[in-house]
């Protein structure tokens, strides 16, 4: 159980003693100053409650869905959104590409895409997850990349995350060939981030891989 889905456990079971304890009071307001038909009661009570847990839940839903930072508090060392770098090895260890990857939480799933680049710094491919899973530190996703020829290829990553979410392992399957290939990960820190603007043009990207290979 990822720490999200416990914070939604624990969101869960305060919306149901909070329901308890507001049958109680809310039925003893209504008796007092509204009516003392139970039927009554029971449909104002009903009527009330249920509009309040539907805008709770909304309340919260949305705040996890759209803060990363609310995200980041609650999965704290589980938190693997934002920018990474990996090298990906043969089995001699020699590199066979360099990925820029961008994981970012979507939907109550995380996403991943980004780019491959050959040992020079030229783009070869971009890539995106279609289905992914997060559990105890480790991330698999089916991935689908397109390269320059815009051929699709599908693949199966492994990613296993260190207990401080700064770096990973694994390695990914290509369907094409079956054969696994092992990569090395580390998270892009801060000063990277500011220093190549966040990010937000593939030039940027560029510029930071080069720096790296």
């Amino acid at each position: 159980m990822t720490k999200l889905e416990k914070f939604k456990l624990s969101y869960e079971t305060f919306i149901g003693s909070f329901i308890s304890v507001a049958l109680l009071y809310l039925s003893n307001f209504l008796m007092e100053f509204v009516t003392k038909n139970p039927r009554i009661q029971a449909c104002i009570t009903i009527l009330m409650l249920t509009t309040l847990v539907a805008w709770l839940n909304r309340v919260v839903v949305t705040a996890v869905e759209r803060l990363s930072c609310l995200r980041k508090w609650i999965d704290r060392t589980n938190f693997i959104e934002g920018f990474w770098y990996d090298i990906t090895y043969d089995d001699d260890r020699n590199i066979v590409h360099v990925v820029f990857l961008t994981i970012t939480f979507e939907n109550s799933k995380y996403e991943l895409c980004g780019e491959a680049f050959d040992k020079v710094g030229n783009k070869i491919s971009t890539f995106n997850s279609s289905h992914s899973h997060f559990i105890n530190h480790e991330l698999t996703a089916f991935v689908n990349s397109t390269g320059d020829k815009n051929i699709l290829e599908r693949s199966f990553d492994y990613y296993n995350f260190n207990k401080t979410a700064d770096s990973y392992n694994g390695f990914y399957i290509d369907f094409s060939t079956l054969k696994p290939k092992s990569i090395l990960g580390k998270r892009v820190n801060k000063e990277d981030v500011k220093k190549f603007n966040g990010f937000k043009k593939f030039e940027n990207i560029e510029a930071f891989i080069k720096t790296i290979i």
